[in-house]
This record gives C-alpha cells, structure tokens and sequence, in this order.
C-alpha cells in the first residue's frame, strides 16, 4: 500500500470545510435566516471554490492512479470500488430516511431516483435520453457525476493514444461548449441541452491538477501551460457571464 501524501490530505481537509462553510453560512439564505447576514463574510461566500479545489486534487491523483494501474479495466474497477460502496450506502440512507424529512420526500420516495446516483450519470442527461423524469437524491452528487465522465474519458486516452494526449482531450469538450452558441444556430439544441450536463465546464480544473502532476516528474510541456490557460479562460468566462451555475449545479 502506497503512503498517504499527508500535505493533500491536508489539503482536501481545507476543502471540505470551505464546502461545509458555505453551505451552512451562504448557500441558503431562503432556508436559513442567519445566512443573509453571513453569506456576506467572504471566505464563508467563496467556500464553493473547496469543489474546484478537489477537482484539482483529483487531476493530481488520477494521473498518479493511471500510471499504478495494468489497464483501462483495472483502472475502473479501482476508482469503481472507490466510488460505488459510499454512493450505494448514501443512498439507501437517503432513500430510506426521506420519508422523515418532508421536503425531500418527493425526491427520495421514488426508487427510479435511486439510478443516477448509482451509475454516476445527472438526472438531466437521463431524463433527456429516456424520457424519464429523474432527480438526484442528493444535490450534493453533482460532483460525482462529473468526476466519473472525467475517470472515463482520461482513462480512455491515457490507455489508448497515450498520457501526453490527455490535456489536449480534456480540452476538446470545453471547447465544444464555448461553441455551443455556433451549434446552437445550426440546429442542435438538444445535443448542446445534453452536453452542458456533462460539466465539462469544470475540466479546467482537473487539467491543473494532471499539469502540477507531470510538474513534478519533469514531463511538462510548454504547450501544457498554454491549454490549461485556454482552459481556465473558457472556466472563468462562463462565471462571469454568470452561466456555470446553469451547466450543473
């Protein structure tokens, strides 16, 4: 068993309270009537970054992961094992204790609402692709979602073409949506409506990571630092026109 890298532990720890702060103190002023004055304090209003952090966190560990695993297979199989047992639990519990809690009964009474979490695959692109209304029985599993399309397709990459094709590959669908407008004019609306679920817009992230990664084994290229620029541009842009919140969470 391979040391735990303490200094990311810590790390991870920092994010989780940003997270936890944000939440309690800025997420729901409707719900909370504390919140309106708290929300104001900024390290309680920005604690959302904490998520952008673990993704830079698991761009990081990821790329350590590929490079122990045998195989694209393998490779699943241990972030699957990782995964699965907590979603399975969360959910049940969730599924079982929502009767208890009348404002998420409707979501957690239904057992079709038990599927996305357990697949990692939003509701939204579920129900666009079946027909078939879903919800998640956690707002909180957004992330899960994305983190297990990135597992799929940096996967795919890495054990196909190769490690030094897989920023250029995390970049590829951030750039299909900053084109969605174009895309949009052609006719394809659904396939963008499918497409901006996917959370794509939150690669950049996952691209720092995977470069602080190859930093620290001398494989860095100059073009790197170029396509996570452009990535973080795309990121950022979509915050300031106010649009991230709309593409998952």
């Amino acid at each position: 068993m391979r040391p735990r890298i303490t200094h990311l532990d810590g790390m991870r720890g920092l994010a989780i309270l940003m997270v936890i702060a944000y939440h309690a103190y800025a997420r729901w002023p409707e719900l909370l009537p504390y919140v309106a004055t708290t929300q104001q304090i900024p390290l309680l209003a920005f604690g959302w970054v904490g998520v952008q952090l673990f993704f830079m966190f698991s761009g990081f560990v990821i790329f350590m992961t590929l490079d122990k695993s045998r195989g694209y297979i393998h490779f699943l199989k241990k972030r699957w094992l990782r995964l699965f047992p907590a979603m399975l639990i969360a959910s049940l519990l969730l599924y079982i204790s929502g009767g208890f809690f009348p404002e998420s009964t409707v979501i957690t009474g239904e057992s079709k609402n038990l599927i996305p979490g357990l697949i990692f695959v939003n509701p939204e692109t579920l129900s666009q692709l079946t027909g078939i209304e879903f919800s998640s029985m956690a707002g909180s599993f957004w992330s899960l979602y994305v983190e297990a399309l990135y597992y799929l397709i940096i996967g795919a990459v890495y054990f196909t073409a190769g490690r030094k094709y897989c920023l250029p590959a995390l970049l590829v669908p951030m750039l299909l949506l900053s084109a969605s407008s174009v895309l949009k004019s052609l006719g394809h609306p659904l396939l963008i409506d499918v497409i901006s679920k996917f959370g794509f817009i939150h690669y950049a992230w996952f691209m720092v990571g995977c470069l602080v990664y190859e930093r620290l084994h001398g494989r860095d290229q100059g073009y790197h630092y170029v396509l996570v620029l452009l990535a973080l541009l795309i990121n950022f842009s979509y915050y300031v026109k106010g649009d991230a919140a709309n593409l998952l969470i």
